[in-house]
Formats: C-alpha cells, sequence, structure tokens
C-alpha cells in the first residue's frame, strides 16, 4: 500500500489554490498526488482534512482513466479532521491515470469540494499515473492523457480543456492543447503546446525555473540534411554556454493514455520570468512582439501601425496595440528616417551586446531560419533598447545535403555565399530564393503569386504591401573588410550611403530580395557595429571551434538523445537515424563550417570579413573620463586599430564595480561608457557625453564614481 501523509496548509495558502470552502464547512487538505508513484499492485490511499461543526459525510471520489466516477465514503481517524480512504489495487492496474477530489457534506447539506472546481478551466481533480513495470525510458517521461486522443493533431487555438500529465513528481489537470507550427502541420509527427488556462502559470519545468503557463512539446521530425532529431536542444544549450538569451528546453519521452508517443523537445516561451532571468527588466510594461513569418516581419520601416498586427504578436498583455507606433520608429530608426542617422540610432536604441552576440552565435550554429521569423523584439524599460530574443531554433547547424551527398542545386545552405556568409540576412544575404525551389515553404514564402487570402488577415495584408510596393536600393561598394587595404567583393562591403536615410530611396523590397532582417542589415552596414560583430564571431570561433567544445556539446546531446531517438524514428516511420545524423555533424557541417570560418571568411581568405585571434589584453585599454554621480559613468577607452571583445571583463576601484555582459566588444578607436545609474538615464545628461551622440553605453555600474575613482580593468 502506498501511504500518503497529508500536509497541513495555512489557511492563507488555501485561499490562493482555490480550496473548497462553504459556509463554514472546509476541505482543506487532501492528497495531491502519490510520490513516490503506486505500482499496480498498490492500493492508494487518500487523507484529507475537514474542518465543520457539524460534518455528516466525506466521501472520496475517484476515476480511473476516463471511466465513471466513484464514491466511496472516508473513514474519520480517532475524532479529528482527519478522513481517510483506499483505492483498491484492483483499480489502479499498470499505466492508467487515477484521479480523485474530496467531497465533504453537513447536516444541512452545505457541501464543500477539494478541488473547488470552480469553473470549466479549473483543476477537476488531483491524481497520479500507476507505474507500468513494462515500459522504460533513458530521458525524462511526461505522461500525458487527454480524453480525446486526437487533441495533440488538433491545430485549433481554443481547446476546451480536457487533458491531465503527470511529469516529475507533479500532477496537472484539466489544462488544454493545441497543434502548433506552420509548415510543420503537414508532418506525420505533431509538435503540440499544453496551456494552463485559467489556472494560469502551473507548469513546473526545472528545479530552479519559476512556473510557466505554456509548455511546447517540438517533435523533431524534419531538419536541414539528416535529422539529428537534437538540433533544438543543442542549439539552446550552445546558446546557454555563449551567453546568449536563452530558454529552458530538453528532451522528454511522451507517453500518450497510457501509450508510447514518442520523443519530444520540451520548451518554454518568453514570459516576464524568463526576461528578468536573462537579466531584462520588466517594469513599467513594454512592448514585445513576436515575428509571425514572412517577408514583412523583418522589421522594415513602411509597415502603417494598423498593420502591425497582420505580421507580428504582441506578447506583452499590458501594453496590446498600443505598442505597434514604438515597433513602426523602431523600423524607421533603423532605415535612417527617424531623428537620428542610422549610424547613431543603433547605438542609441539597440541593446548592441546581447544583439550582436545572439547574431555571432547564431553565424557560428548556421541557422538560417531567422531573418523574417523565429525571433522576438524587446524593448527593455530600463535601458530603452530593444534586444533581439531567439526564437523556434531547429534550424541551426543548417546543411544542404544528405550524408556524404552533394549540395542543393538551388537552396545550398552551407555551400552558397547567399547562407553560409557572416553577413547572413543583410540586405544582400537575404533568406529567401528568387526562383521556385522544391522545398514547399521556401517556395510559398517567396512567390507572391501563390499566397493566398484563405491564410487569413496576415496573409491579405502581405498580398496588399506586395501590389504596392517594390523597387531596389542601389549602392556603391566600399571598405567593411576585417583590416584596411583588404578588398571584398561588392555583395560583402559596406554601402556607401549606409548612413543615408533609407526610407527616402523609395518603398522596402518585396519577394525574395526583401526577405533580410532590417536590424541585421543595419548593425552590419555601420562601420563601427559591423566591427563589433565581427570580433565577437572571431571571439566564439577560437572558444568554441578551435578548442573542439562545440564538437564536445554535439556529442553530448547525441548521447542524450541516441538511444530514444531510434526508438522514435521507429515508431513514426521517420525515416532518418540519429546515428547518420550525428556522423554528418562531426565529419562534414561541423568541418565544413570551420573552414568556411577561418579560411574563406577571415584575413587571407576570398571574402576577408573576420579579424585574426587577438588575446585578452587589459592593458591595451585605458580609462578615460570619469564622472560621478547619479549620471555619471566611467569611460573605457580602445585606442587600437582593431575591436576589443571585453566579454566578461571587469572593473573594479573603490566603491565601484562592473562585469561587462558576453558580447561586449568596444569598437576601435572609440569609447565604451558604463553608466553609474542606467543606461536611460545617461541618454537624460544635460551636458557632455549623453543621449543623441550615438555613444556605446552599457550599465549599471555597481556603486558611484566620485570623479576621482582610480579605476583598474582585469580581463575574464
Amino acid at each position: 500500500m502506498v501511504y500518503l501523509r497529508a500536509v497541513t496548509v495555512a489557511l492563507a495558502l488555501l485561499a490562493v489554490i482555490g480550496l473548497g470552502s462553504v459556509q463554514g464547512l472546509e476541505v482543506k487538505v487532501v492528497t495531491q498526488t502519490a510520490n513516490p508513484r503506486p505500482s499496480g499492485s498498490d492500493s492508494i490511499e487518500i487523507q484529507a482534512e475537514v474542518d465543520g461543526s457539524s460534518v455528516s459525510s466525506v466521501d472520496l471520489v475517484y476515476v480511473i482513466n476516463y471511466g465513471s466516477e466513484q464514491s466511496i465514503p472516508m473513514s474519520q481517524s480517532d475524532g479529528s479532521g482527519l478522513y481517510t480512504a483506499t483505492i483498491p489495487a484492483a483499480e489502479a492496474t499498470p499505466g492508467s491515470m487515477v484521479r480523485w477530489y474530496v467531497k465533504a457534506t453537513d447536516r444541512s447539506r452545505n457541501s464543500a469540494r477539494d478541488p473547488a472546481y470552480e469553473d470549466s478551466e479549473a483543476q477537476q481533480y488531483y491524481g497520479t499515473v500507476v507505474e507500468d513495470p513494462s515500459f522504460s525510458a533513458s530521458l525524462p517521461v511526461v505522461d500525458l492523457y487527454c480524453k480525446d486522443p486526437r487533441a495533440p493533431f488538433d491545430p485549433s487555438r481554443d481547446t476546451a480543456p480536457q487533458c491531465s500529465m503527470l511529469f516529475d513528481g507533479e500532477f496537472y489537470d484539466n489544462f488544454s492543447i493545441r497543434r502548433k507550427g506552420q509548415s510543420s502541420l503537414n508532418w506525420p509527427k505533431p509538435k503540440f503546446k499544453i496551456s494552463g488556462n485559467g489556472q494560469g502559470k502551473i507548469f513546473k519545468v526545472s528545479p530552479s525555473a519559476k512556473r510557466v503557463k505554456q509548455v511546447s512539446f517540438n517533435s523533431q521530425w524534419s531538419e536541414p540534411g539528416e535529422n539529428t532529431f537534437m538540433r533544438e536542444t543543442l542549439a539552446w544549450e550552445t546558446l546557454r554556454q555563449m551567453g546568449v538569451d536563452y530558454l529552458t528546453s530538453y528532451q522528454t519521452v511522451v507517453r500518450l493514455n497510457g501509450e508510447y508517443f514518442g520523443k519530444f523537445a520540451l520548451g518554454v516561451d518568453w514570459t516576464k520570468d524568463a526576461l528578468r532571468a536573462n537579466g531584462y527588466s520588466t517594469d513599467p510594461p513594454t512592448p514585445r512582439f513576436k515575428s509571425e513569418s514572412g517577408e514583412f516581419s523583418n522589421l522594415r520601416w513602411d509597415i502603417p501601425s494598423n498593420q502591425v498586427q497582420f505580421y507580428y504578436s504582441q506578447k506583452n498583455d499590458d501594453i496590446g496595440s498600443s505598442g505597434d507606433d514604438a515597433l513602426v520608429q523602431l523600423g524607421r530608426g533603423l532605415a535612417g528616417g527617424g531623428s537620428l542617422p542610422r549610424s547613431n540610432y543603433i547605438f542609441e536604441w539597440i541593446n548592441l551586446p546581447k544583439t550582436i552576440n545572439y547574431m555571432a552565435a547564431m553565424t557560428l550554429m548556421l541557422n538560417q531560419d531567422r531573418c523574417t521569423k523565429n525571433y522576438e523584439i524587446y524593448l527593455d524599460p530600463g535601458f530603452e533598447q530593444w534586444s533581439m530574443l531567439p526564437w523556434d531554433v531547429e534550424g541551426s547547424f543548417g546543411i544542404d545535403r544528405g550524408l556524404g551527398g552533394q549540395p542543393a542545386a538551388d537552396y545550398c545552405i552551407l555551400a552558397c555565399e547567399q547562407w553560409n556568409s557572416p553577413l547572413f540576412c543583410d540586405s544582400d544575404h537575404p533568406q529567401d530564393l528568387a526562383v521556385t525551389t522544391p522545398w514547399g515553404l521556401i517556395t510559398t514564402q517567396i512567390n507572391p503569386t501563390t499566397i493566398s487570402a484563405a491564410g487569413g488577415p496576415s496573409n491579405s495584408g502581405r498580398k496588399l504591401l506586395q501590389v504596392n510596393n517594390g523597387g531596389e536600393t542601389s549602392g556603391t561598394a566600399s571598405n567593411g573588410a576585417a583590416e584596411p587595404g583588404l578588398s571584398l567583393p561588392s555583395q560583402s562591403a559596406i554601402p556607401q550611403d549606409y548612413n543615408e536615410d533609407q526610407t527616402l530611396k523609395g518603398p522596402t523590397l518585396t519577394g525574395a530580395p526583401g526577405t533580410f532582417n532590417y536590424l541585421i542589415d543595419a548593425i552590419l552596414e555601420v562601420p563601427r557595429s559591423r566591427a563589433m560583430y565581427m570580433r565577437r564571431l572571431r571571439t566564439l570561433m577560437d572558444s568554441f571551434i578551435s578548442t573542439g567544445k562545440l564538437q564536445e556539446l554535439v556529442t553530448a546531446e547525441y548521447n542524450i538523445v541516441r538511444e530514444e531517438a531510434k526508438k522514435d524514428a521507429e515508431k513514426w516511420g521517420n525515416p532518418g537515424d540519429p546515428d547518420r545524423g550525428y556522423e554528418q555533424l562531426i565529419t562534414e557541417q561541423l568541418p565544413i563550417r570551420k573552414e568556411q570560418l577561418f579560411n574563406q571568411y577571415s584575413v587571407g581568405g576570398d571574402i576577408p570579413l573576420i579579424p585574426s585571434s587577438r588575446a585578452a589584453d587589459p592593458s591595451s585599454l585605458t580609462i578615460g573620463s570619469v564622472s560621478g554621480g547619479s549620471d555619471g559613468y566611467v569611460e573605457v577607452r580602445n585606442n587600437n586599430e582593431d575591436a576589443v571583445d571585453v566579454s566578461g571583463w571587469t572593473l573594479n576601484g573603490s566603491g565601484v564595480s562592473f562585469k561587462f555582459i558576453p558580447g561586449t566588444v568596444i569598437p576601435p578607436q572609440d569609447s565604451v561608457y558604463v553608466a553609474a545609474t542606467s543606461v536611460k538615464t545617461f541618454k537624460q545628461r544635460g551636458s557632455g557625453p549623453r543621449g543623441g551622440q550615438g555613444l556605446f553605453v552599457v550599465g549599471p555600474l555597481n556603486g558611484t564614481p566620485d570623479g576621482s575613482t582610480s579605476i583598474t580593468i582585469s580581463s575574464s
């Protein structure tokens, strides 16, 4: 018998979790799950505490799977408020879901129950899943139950709550589920998302993480090249180790209604808690948009405010549509159509360390599905700066062939300069092809004649803009190479008109040529920020490729997923093989990518964009001006002819300290200003270094400089 001791909970907590109470009758506590889980030979003992002066009956109501409810009386222990009943072992067979609630009634026929189940979206039962000794897995197991076994295949956004789940010792009940994705809707194996709906943030996905309202399970049915069954979780772990903003993601095995359903990558959404965990401020509420795919979700400047909803979803419920104007102004600023030239705007309004680190990591991993979708854009209220957040990273470690095969003739992700360039996502390296290809999704995105208004207002809006817009901005090639004196092909050089107002040159490009990202394009066309990005890329190359660390990450993830990936492929009839996928990464993708970055695109290569390695040398930097007070700062000066990556470096002085976040790079012959209080406060200074001057500003300092503080610089 599994014996479960009830835990008394304070009345204040009871109100929060919604336990039943009616006219002085209160079911205060009920056994919420079974730890350890019962086996098929175990009965399940349930205990509850009931308060009430005239209790006439207390009943345990239980249900096995989706059968009929059964009610049995609970016995009182020695005149106390503790009641006990047992679900017979014969009822709880291996692999079955057992759910229950406790109902108390007094002599006036008032009744209360726990869980209270106050509305259709509330928790209806507590429960557990009986151990199945015939089943084993090498990954965390999610026991998912849905009244409709086809629920994970249903893409409806508002399915009625109908599912329950046991995961990591916690039982969740009466939540909704829907199929997710766009092109993946045609996959035999679904991606799906579960939502707590009215219950709010109920799901716990890791011991250190806050609870979340929604959890995704990605099927990893199809990947570029050989299927590795791990690209998504591998990419998130790589981003984490590179210091890029990241979300929790790991591999699981899902059982549906007691039967094996497959291996899925668990993931979560960007939320306020996730933003705070990655170092952002969330108060007061500010806009956060998710790109909704297609060429018009790329921060172009000529999307009217009333059409933002067609191409982006506002993810901050406290903002709604009021943030649309801010997104439009971002697009215009990136194009130089605001009050500042592009070269000043990106230093004023973009969190460059975070964005450059994101860009460099995506380039190293060759994520080819990120220019017009699979990102969010967030305006941090503490910095008053926008950052790019990664999303849906399963397109990472891109390749364009089967193991031992030849590159695709047209969509040659790894082989062709359009995609493998460090300048991918700028205006000369768009995401999509200008011709129809065998890749259905790409064909849909790049061929306007195939877009149907049947897809909803988003597609209708795209068609409207495709009719009204067109044309191409011409530019003259100029410098942008890793070192002075090196020449670049025109499609890799900085155009001479990079700092001119692009909004005066005609409407934005449409079709395949328009599938670049306007934020990335601005950073790569401004010489100062391009130098910062290329230096950070070089740092990551040296830290992760030269050392073999990236290959170690690949091997570690392969060892985690291999066994379950093979089971999954057999279950779903996936032609992929994790062994072939791993072999292709190790023997083709990683070596080819290494050759490209270190040879083709570095000094001495055909397209010399990436600088040579640079040893960490704090003595090459100097402390410039220091200003005291709440709007003070410390200037760190780089007098070198090349950019210096100071990620992880520290400043220390009397009463002050600071650590530079990953992605912080000081441009050549330039400075970074570390604000005493905040970047926002620094921008509001009335004299001296201040906002609008295109200065590179980070912060805040720990402590306040007094203007005469002696400060030293140390490398990590």
